[in-house]
């Protein structure tokens, strides 16, 4: 009996202790999650950011503005294998140290900002939500978004800015990439304003004076400029002042391309007036220059002391068989920009740095006149240092005596300006700031040569309208070759080479051959063994 009762005692006390085990770990996993919950939640959870450059800690204006987001924003993240193999590296640190930049985001935002990973393998799903954003296309990119407005951020440009180093050992001074500058912050935070304002830039383009039509299909048709303004997240107008009357209020920026007829007393004091009050502009002279002086734009530049000068600017090409310097066909008005004729201006430094190239056909000289009393006016570009301008009758020979001859010519410039009437802006706004663009062709902007030019022209409109942070560069197209007019020298050599040596070499090689084989060789090798 007694055993039996230090039996029952036994299984007792292991229950006991068995019970005690269980609702210890019940308890703990309790505790544990109710850490977790605790942590989750925003009034509760506290962050310290232990990394010497403080780089997991967002800055006071972020935490502002996460503070006072009016609705739910989403960030889609379309982060694939950049297409240039020589940036592949930095591009994947950029977008892992922006993963961990997006997590701040969320978890600091009390849930206004999701998230959204994309699986980039999944070509249905991608296609499906390109629809949804309004997409033409995808490159490595966040895409912030909220209602119908959207903002789309490079990973190369945007959210940071790429230096492709000289990773070839065999030249001089070899390095590899590197990241020059990260503002994924900078630039997230400004898509975050630009989305919950409610805000969508307008541009609008003049009509009603001959100008180029938008959105016309064609060569000189403004077509593909028209979707690239789309794709930017822009709204594409037009304003012909004698039917609409004033300039719409909402106009963001102002283009001018190729007008042929006078634009009116009425119409140049009310274009000066919107951008003497902070207004945006882009103009684009017509080639022609007796279309030129009929459209007045010389008389709107000239407040803002900015001229038009006459005649097409041209410079001397290589032919390319000789090598030697020709003038007389129509490609002396249509040549690229070389890279060392471009200035170190924000508009065109992606381009000087990365060694692309645009181009430009029938240009005008321009020149800035004087300085804006609270700005700068500066050049974007020149012509090679062997130019001249090329006078009606245009005959597109070099004519030292009455033309001006042997001298780099200024193709565009960019002036920006603070308003003089204007009151200085709160603590958290910028200061009104006027900017123009005036390049000296207008042909730069057509369909006929917009895909040589499409970044150009999207950093343009992006520098106008103050999102510098868009300035950027597109990866390089493989199917787009052009040869560098800095090595236009090597070109004859290139054609020997493809034309003439290489065929040679190969006549030889076949003609050794079939010696060889006549003589036996070959086939006595292949006998012995």
């Amino acid at each position: 009996m007694a055993r039996m009762n230090s039996r029952g005692q036994g299984r007792l006390a292991r229950a006991g202790i068995g019970f005690q085990v269980w609702s210890s770990a019940v308890l703990a996993l309790a505790a544990v999650l109710m850490i977790n919950w605790l942590a989750a939640r925003p009034g509760v959870r506290q962050r310290f950011d232990l990394t010497a450059t403080a780089q997991n800690t967002l800055s006071t204006a972020t935490m502002g503005v996460l503070k006072s987001l009016p609705g739910e924003v989403t960030i889609d993240v379309f982060f694939r294998e950049p297409d240039e193999p020589v940036l592949a590296q930095v591009s994947l640190q950029a977008m892992a140290r922006t993963g961990r930049l997006l997590g701040l985001y969320r978890d600091l935002s009390n849930g206004q900002v999701r998230i959204r990973q994309n699986d980039m393998e999944n070509t249905a799903l991608i296609q499906e939500r390109q629809r949804q954003l309004h997409l033409r296309g995808i490159e490595p990119c966040l895409v912030v978004s909220s209602g119908d407005a959207r903002e789309v951020l490079r990973v190369n440009g945007d959210l940071a800015v790429f230096d492709p180093g000289q990773p070839d050992p065999r030249l001089p001074n070899p390095r590899p990439p590197s990241i020059q500058e990260y503002r994924a912050e900078y630039a997230i935070t400004q898509a975050l304003l630009k989305v919950t304002r409610g805000e969508e830039l307008a541009v609008y383009f003049t009509t009603g004076h001959g100008e180029l039509a938008i959105p016309e299909t064609g060569e000189f048709g403004l077509d593909k400029l028209h979707g690239l303004l789309m794709d930017e997240g822009l709204r594409v107008g037009q304003w012909n002042p004698t039917e609409d009357g004033p300039l719409p209020e909402d106009c963001a920026c102002l283009s001018i391309l190729r007008p042929t007829d006078p634009l009116s007393d009425e119409t140049i004091e009310a274009i000066v007036r919107y951008v003497e009050s902070g207004g945006r502009l882009v103009v684009g002279p017509s080639s022609d220059d007796a279309e030129l002086e009929r459209s007045r734009l010389n008389e709107l530049l000239a407040p803002f002391q900015l001229e038009i000068g006459e005649g097409m600017v041209c410079q001397l090409v290589r032919d390319p068989t000789t090598g030697r310097p020709t003038d007389g066909s129509r490609e002396v008005a249509q040549f690229p920009i070389n890279p060392a004729n471009m200035t170190r201006h924000s508009l065109v430094e992606p381009f000087r740095s990365s060694g692309r190239t645009f181009y430009m056909n029938g240009a005008h000289p321009v020149r800035v006149t004087g300085q804006p009393p609270q700005g700068v006016s500066s050049p974007l570009f020149t012509s090679e240092l062997y130019s001249w301008v090329d006078l009606p009758p245009y005959d597109l020979r070099a004519n030292e005596s009455t033309e001006a001859h042997s001298r780099k010519f200024e193709l565009a410039l960019a002036s920006q300006f603070r308003p003089a009437d204007l009151s200085p802006a709160g603590a958290l706004e910028e200061d009104p700031e006027a900017r123009i663009v005036l390049v000296g062709s207008a042909f730069a902007f057509t369909n006929v040569i917009f895909d040589a030019n499409y970044d150009f022209l999207r950093n343009l409109y992006n520098w106008v309208l103050d999102r510098e942070y868009r300035l950027s560069m597109s990866p390089r197209r493989p199917d787009l070759r052009i040869w560098p007019t800095e090595k236009l020298d090597e070109l004859p050599a290139m054609n020997r080479l493809a034309w003439l040596w290489t065929p040679l070499f190969c006549l030889l090689m076949g003609a050794l051959f079939a010696f060889l084989r006549s003589r036996g060789g070959p086939r006595s090798a292949s006998t012995s063994s």
